[in-house]
């Protein structure tokens, strides 16, 4: 009975707080609008609908492995056996995607000039923080 009574006005307040928290994404950093990878697109658009829409602990945590997916998905379009596989080594699996993805990076952006952009996806891949901002290299093959 109790609960009948005061239940919906405990849950007023917690409504009323949701409703005023922002509830978008930040806008990405690239100046492109995709990643010109359809199927990727499309997971990331997912990603934004799913948090915008996310309530839960469990709805967040469905976020997570959204997140999962598209950098497994991420990892199988830019690694490349041929390309980026040393002499001796066996190609990484699609769930070892810091290093395929690493791998990827240190092929793509060579030389002095791709320093600070290649420094920045070690950091992003080793730490759970939001990486540091950085310019990367025009006309790079990976603009962050």
């Amino acid at each position: 009975m109790r609960e009948e009574l005061f239940g919906p006005l405990h849950a007023k307040p917690d409504e009323l707080e949701s409703r005023t928290l922002p509830s978008a994404l930040a806008q990405p950093i690239s100046p492109r609008s995709s990643t010109g990878w359809a199927r990727i697109d499309e997971e990331v658009a997912e990603l934004r609908r799913h948090f915008h829409m996310a309530g839960t602990p469990q709805d967040y945590r469905n976020i997570g492995n959204d997140c999962v997916t598209i950098t497994e998905m991420l990892s199988r379009q830019v690694y490349d056996p041929e390309i980026h596989l040393r002499d001796g080594e066996q190609g990484p699996p699609v769930d070892k995607t810091k290093i395929r993805i690493e791998r990827y990076i240190e092929d793509a952006l060579l030389g002095p000039a791709n320093a600070n952009p290649r420094k920045l996806v070690k950091t992003a891949s080793e730490s759970n923080a939001a990486p540091p901002q950085c310019a990367g290299a025009q006309g790079s093959p990976l603009t962050l």
